[in-house]
């Protein structure tokens, strides 16, 4: 077993929601070898919570929400609908706090040995440059985790999110065709660390995980 994965599964931590908190974490997470970072990247509804979310079960890392971030800048509960509380949470300077804020967090993490896993859309590249860049300054080994999955998939995804209301993305099915024009392409040296995860594929998490692990090795 490769050193970043678990023996046993542990759940999500459920109550990081104070970024005070994060020190507290120190002891139980830290890496026995050298943290890593993973960028999720997608669209809404492309599985990129999901798929981070079993990175969390199976490896020693920490993941970080942009859109609980987002909310937590305005006041609000990740649940919260920011319509309903009459703010305006979506426009270019709280999308650079928000990721400012990831940043500065995700820094903190692996220079104390903990492995972040950074759950956002990220479509462009001043967005992924801002996540990547603690890894790049503590010399962590860092990759991008790119989900897909057909525009179909992502609208009956976002629309039974919606009815379950439990999810702290307010992305609706609309979001979809604006997400296809801001997203910005990978570079080619994104590319060399970028995994492409099907979230539709039978195993996708085996692959995910087999894939980390060569990437890591």
């Amino acid at each position: 077993m490769h050193p970043f994965l678990k023996e046993n599964r542990l759940e999500t931590p459920g109550s990081k929601r104070q970024n005070r908190q994060y020190a507290d974490l120190t002891g139980s997470c830290r890496q026995p070898d050298n943290p890593f970072l993973v960028v999720m990247q997608g669209l809404s509804g492309s599985g990129k919570t999901t798929a981070g979310r079993e990175l969390v079960k199976h490896t020693h890392c920490i993941m970080l929400s942009t859109d609980i971030e987002r909310k937590r800048l305005f006041g609000l509960k990740p649940e919260a609908s920011s319509h309903e509380a009459g703010l305006d949470i979506y426009t270019q300077e709280a999308t650079q706090k928000t990721y400012l804020k990831i940043q500065q967090t995700a820094r903190f993490l692996l220079s104390q040995g903990i492995s972040v896993v950074i759950d956002g859309a990220s479509l462009k590249l001043q967005e992924r440059t801002l996540c990547c860049q603690p890894a790049m300054e503590l010399q962590c080994p860092f990759f991008i985790v790119k989900c897909t999955a057909p525009d179909a998939v992502l609208k009956r995804r976002i629309i039974k999110r919606q009815l379950n209301n439990t999810d702290a993305s307010e992305a609706t099915v609309d979001l979809i065709v604006q997400q296809h024009r801001w997203e910005e392409p990978l570079s080619d040296q994104e590319k060399k660390r970028t995994i492409v995860l099907d979230t539709t594929r039978e195993h996708w998490c085996k692959k995910l995980l087999t894939d980390l692990t060569a990437q890591l090795n």
